[in-house]
Parts: C-alpha cells; sequence; structure tokens
C-alpha cells in the first residue's frame, strides 16, 4: 500500500493524475486546480486504497485535531466530487460511508520512476565494453553524468518558488519601480499551471520552512541612463544556483520594461520545467512608460494601506489611466483603492462601493485580461452588503481564474468568516499568506481566522508578525486589540485600540475610562460607570458602533448588544457580521432575539441553500445535503 510520502510525489486515481503538490487533476486535456487541504483529503483517503478512512482520521490528519473541523470535512468531499465529476449517489470515486468516513472506490496507481530516457540513451549498450577498460575515463565520465543527473533530478523535484524582494541598485529613489517589477514577475509566474509560486521577505537569506519551498528567486533591478539591467538567478535552499542572466532593456520603451520580467519569468519556467513553445506572458500591459511608472506608484502606495496612501494610490492610478485608458490593471487597482478607503469614511461607504463597482465594470470592459480579476471587487462589496450567495459566485471565480491575487483569497476568506465557515476562513487565508508571506495585511487575516477558532497561540503568532510590520488596517488593529483583552493584556489592548482609532480619525477619550473599568468589572460601582461612559461615547458619535456592541458583549450586557447590532442590521451597516461568531459574543447568540437577528441578516436563508444551520451556538452542515 502507497504511503501519503509516495502519494505525494503524484499517483493515478482512475483517469485522473493527481500532482498533489503543484495542486492539480489532470485527464487528457481537462485540468483541475484543487485547494491545499481539499488535495491533503484525496490523499489521505487515497492513502486507505480503498479501505474506510474515518472522519476523526480526517480531522486529525488534515485538521490537526480541532473539533470544529468535522463540518468542514463534508464540504471537502463536495468540491472533491464536483472536479472530479463524481456523483454522491453513484460514486466513482470517493463514497460516502454513513456515520463512519469515506473510502476511494476506484484504484489508485503511484507510478513506478522510470530512469530518464536521455540517460539511458546517452551511451548505447554496445559502447559499455569498450569504456569498462579505461578507468580514467570512466571515473570521469562517472563524476561527470552524476552532476548532471543529480542536478537534473533535483529540478525535477522543484514544484515551487518563491520570489525574493529585488534590490534596488538604482542611482535614483525608485523603490517603487523595483517593487512593481517583483510583483509583475510574482504575477507572470502565476500563471504557470505547474509552479507554485510564492512572495516571501527572504530576511537574513531565509525562506520560512513551513512554506515547502523548494527553491528562491533574487536579484536586483538598475535603472540609469536610459537603460534597465535586471540581474536574477534562481538558487536551491542549500545555495546550489540553477540559472542565473542579466538582461537588458530600455528604459524609455515600455515594450521592454513591461516584457523584461516575462523574460525574466520564462528563463525560471524553463530551468525548472524546460523550454515549451508557449511563453507565459502578463495578462495585460500598457501602451508606454508613462502609464506603467504611474501605475506601479499607484500599487506601491496601495500597498501601506492607509488613508493617506490609499488617497494617493486613487491619484496615481487615475493619472495613469489618463495616459492608457485600455490598461486594466490601473482601474483594478483604483476600484480596490475605493474598497479600501470606504473602511475611513463610514458616511460615505456605500458610494465608496458604487465607485469601486463602476471602476471595475469600466476596466473589464475595456481589457478583458481583469475580467475574471475584478469578481474579486465584487465578491467583497456583496460581503459588505449581505448578499451571501453572489458574493460566494464572484469570489469562486476569482479564485479559479487564470491570474489569482492573493487578494481575492483574502476576501474570501472574510466572507467565509462572515458566514460562519470558520474552518474554511483558515484554508483561504492560508493560501492567501503563502502566495506573500511578508504581506502584514495577510498575516493580520491569518492571526484572525486563527483568533475566531480560538488557537490562540498561533492567532498571537501572527498577529505579532503583522504588528513588527506595522500594519495600516484599522480593523486589524481592532481585531488584534479584542485578541489581547482575551489574553487580559489589557494595557497592550488599550494602546492598540487608541492606535487604531486614532489611524481611523476617531476620538479616543473614552478608552482609558473603559479599560479602567474593565480592569475592575467585579466593583459594582465601578461598572455602572463604566456603562455609563459607553452609552455617553455611543450617544455623542464618538464611538463607532461595532466597537459599541463590541463593549456591551463584553461586559455581559447582552440586552444593550442586541439593540446596537438591530441598529446595525436596520442601518444596513452591519459590515462586520463575523463578530458574533467569537466566544466574547456568546450573551449575544444567547439573546432570544437571536434567531430573528440572523435572518434579518440574511445568513438563515444563505445556509439553507448550501445545505448548513445554526445549531445555537454555530454553524452546522448536513453532509447528505452537501456531499
Amino acid at each position: 500500500m502507497a504511503t501519503i510520502t509516495d502519494l505525494r510525489k503524484g499517483f493515478e486515481l482512475g483517469p485522473w493524475q493527481v500532482s498533489p503538490d503543484l495542486g492539480l487533476l489532470r485527464q487528457g486535456e481537462t485540468e483541475q486546480r484543487v485547494e491545499p487541504m481539499v488535495m491533503n483529503v484525496l490523499v489521505l483517503l487515497a492513502s486507505g486504497n480503498g479501505d474506510v478512512v474515518t472522519t476523526d482520521q480526517i480531522v486529525e490528519a488534515v485538521w490537526g485535531g480541532r473539533s470544529t473541523a468535522t463540518e468542514a470535512i463534508v464540504q471537502k468531499i463536495k468540491v472533491l466530487r464536483e472536479k472530479l465529476g463524481d456523483d454522491p449517489k453513484d460514486p466513482k470515486f470517493i463514497q460516502t460511508i454513513p456515520k463512519i468516513g469515506y473510502r476511494v472506490v476506484c484504484p489508485v496507481v503511484v507510478p513506478e520512476v522510470v530512469e530518464p530516457e536521455w540517460l539511458r540513451s546517452f551511451f548505447p549498450a554496445y559502447i559499455w565494453p569498450i569504456v569498462g577498460g579505461i578507468s580514467a575515463i570512466a571515473v570521469i565520465a562517472i563524476v561527470v553524468l552524476g552532476n548532471r543527473s543529480g542536478r537534473l533530478q533535483r529540478l525535477e523535484s522543484v514544484s515551487s518558488v518563491a520570489v525574493c524582494p529585488f534590490e534596488n541598485m538604482s542611482t535614483q529613489a525608485d523603490e517603487p519601480f523595483v517593487f512593481g517589477f517583483r510583483e509583475q514577475l510574482i504575477s507572470t509566474l502565476s500563471r504557470e499551471p505547474n509552479l507554485r509560486i510564492v512572495k516571501a521577505s527572504c530576511k537574513d537569506d531565509t525562506v520560512p520552512g513551513e512554506q515547502l519551498i523548494d527553491s528562491i528567486v533574487t536579484g536586483s533591478v538598475q535603472r540609469a541612463g536610459g537603460r534597465v539591467r535586471i540581474t536574477a538567478k534562481l538558487e536551491a535552499n542549500d545555495g546550489e544556483i540553477f540559472w542565473s542572466e542579466s538582461i537588458d532593456g530600455a528604459a524609455e520603451e515600455v515594450e521592454e520594461v513591461f516584457g523584461l520580467h516575462e523574460r525574466v519569468a520564462n528563463r525560471v519556467r524553463s530551468a525548472i520545467l524546460g523550454d515549451s513553445e508557449t511563453e507565459v506572458s502578463a495578462s495585460s500591459s500598457p501602451v508606454n512608460i508613462e502609464a506603467y511608472d504611474l501605475y506601479l506608484l499607484g500599487d506601491f502606495a496601495f500597498s501601506k494601506r492607509s488613508e493617506p496612501e490609499l488617497n494617493r494610490a486613487v491619484d496615481f492610478f487615475n493619472k495613469a489611466i489618463d495616459q492608457d485608458p485600455n490598461f486594466g490593471p490601473a482601474y483594478l487597482g483604483k476600484a480596490n483603492s475605493y474598497l479600501l478607503l470606504a473602511d475611513y469614511d463610514p458616511a460615505a461607504r456605500e458610494s465608496m462601493y458604487e465607485m469601486a463597482i463602476e471602476t471595475a465594470d469600466s476596466g473589464a470592459e475595456l481589457d478583458p485580461g481583469i475580467r475574471d480579476a475584478v469578481r474579486t471587487v465584487y465578491g467583497f462589496v456583496d460581503t459588505k452588503r449581505a448578499n451571501w450567495a453572489e458574493a460566494a459566485e464572484a469570489f469562486d471565480i476569482a479564485i479559479n481564474s487564470a491570474t489569482v491575487y492573493p487578494t481575492a483569497h483574502h476576501w474570501y476568506s472574510i466572507f467565509l468568516e462572515n458566514v460562519g465557515l470558520l474552518d474554511q476562513a483558515l484554508e483561504q487565508a492560508i493560501i492567501a499568506r503563502e502566495m506573500d508571506t511578508a504581506s502584514p495585511i495577510l498575516n493580520a487575516r491569518l492571526g484572525v481566522a486563527y483568533h475566531w477558532l480560538n488557537d490562540s497561540e498561533n492567532a498571537d503568532k501572527y498577529y505579532s508578525i503583522a504588528a513588527d510590520q506595522e500594519i495600516g488596517s484599522w480593523i486589524h488593529n481592532l481585531a488584534y486589540a479584542l485578541f489581547l483583552v482575551r489574553e487580559q493584556r489589557l494595557d497592550e489592548a488599550r494602546q492598540k485600540l487608541k492606535e487604531a482609532l486614532e489611524s481611523y480619525g476617531q476620538a479616543t477619550e473614552w478608552v482609558d475610562p473603559v479599560f479602567d473599568g474593565m480592569m475592575s468589572s467585579s466593583d459594582s460601582e465601578r461598572l455602572d460607570s463604566t456603562v455609563a461612559s459607553i452609552s455617553a461615547a455611543a450617544a455623542g458619535g464618538a464611538l463607532p458602533t461595532n466597537i459599541e456592541i463590541t463593549l456591551w458583549a463584553l461586559l455581559g450586557q447582552s440586552e444593550k448588544a442586541m439593540e446596537a447590532a438591530w441598529a446595525l442590521s436596520e442601518m444596513g451597516e452591519f459590515y462586520e457580521v463575523d463578530m458574533i461568531y467569537l466566544n466574547e459574543f456568546r450573551v449575544l447568540r444567547e439573546h432570544e432575539d437571536f434567531p430573528e437577528l440572523l435572518e434579518a441578516l440574511g445568513l438563515t436563508e444563505y445556509w439553507n441553500s448550501i445545505g448548513c444551520h445554526w445549531d445555537g451556538s454555530r454553524v452546522i452542515c448536513d453532509q447528505e445535503s452537501v456531499t
């Protein structure tokens, strides 16, 4: 029976070729991409080779034994059946064993390792007796062939590439250009389906071991005297160099500048996978260097996420569009900027969402290369508007498009968390961070996902990484402050909350009285004073309602928490629905009006449509309905 280690190298499941490390299923010309945790379930079932794998075994192996993962299994099985074209009523691949588990019902074959054709044909059989007597030549031949064989075997095992930050060698302040080159290189490499591309910080010449990266791309960019020089190399984690090259282009010719990352991407791809008649290329390119430079400046500003930088990003994207009205990525960047700016101006939130959608629509119409990618914009807005089914459909298209950005998985994770599918939200957060391990936003999102699942160790780990990188998102800082309250690190929570409010332009005068009261909540007189402070701040408009609900929940004030929740729902402004699933919101969930609130938020109807329901404490998905 094949082991999981054997299966990870690839196997056959009936007519399907399964490549676990690449996340791919192939049958003839048909290819299906499979998310990592879904693939892990398939590999585990295949390791049983027809024997039943229990749900407990799946939970232990794939989810680390977390009890909350049981319902997520049926979702993974459903996805696998859709990818394989299987029917649960007449299974050809995966059979459900009611109340026990699952098993594969078709042959699982692990192909034997075949000696490479080039090695078998390098010396014909009749040559060996001749060279056998010439010991010196034989030794040299063995060494040469050994080195070549070893290197080829290593390259054959490469399926993932970490792209490190490129060094700016320019004499001018050219950081946005260097930043943009790396972003475009990653985007272009990601269009190669046989490679997993990760954006990593690579500090101190290291790449996070947890990412299981096979190879690293490093390099430098120099733009001076009307020329651009890109120096890049592909190497193994132990320093063995697979490929290195310097590539030059004209700095004033957009075709050359924009094409440099394509040339580097194809060199990397060829070094690993061999030459191909089809080259990977960017989905969209601008018509002139001015538009490209302005787009890079906008993308660089967008990465900072603060309100001033997001406004600068919109300005740069607008100027890029003025230079090239058909350059889709500039429209996408502008739309995404509007979405994030909406969090900084609640009064203008809906108008910002409309502007984002209009911008995305215009870009997709002018540039077909972004038509799938803009679905992320629609999914984000539909999530905020509680259009759950529409959001799910939009994200399904976005994460399965030819070019997938980390933002698609990031915002899909937020959607899943809002509808209470917390395990799936974690999976998407992990995928997003794997694509960009250096991103403070994606580290924070992963911290939030672990926080909601009560995994304090991992939540603290990723929140801390984001905090060390000075994350600019006030929403993530609020979540971190709430986590610190849970951990009884109240002084840290107090400071983090103030930072979040200040970045949002909100008053902070109420923070100290409230936290002083929380630190002595056993004192009934002090508690009354704290309640009065919160009520006064809320009445005076100094307290955002989502924070008000949280404070009432923390103080056990269920009636006040429900009153604030209804106020948000009736105004159509319950934009952070995911808070209701936190442990701290148990007092809200136990309120007699909570089922009615779920209906008002559209969650009950959505859960019914996907075979799930609320059981009083969490979302439960019915196995027969989902599988």
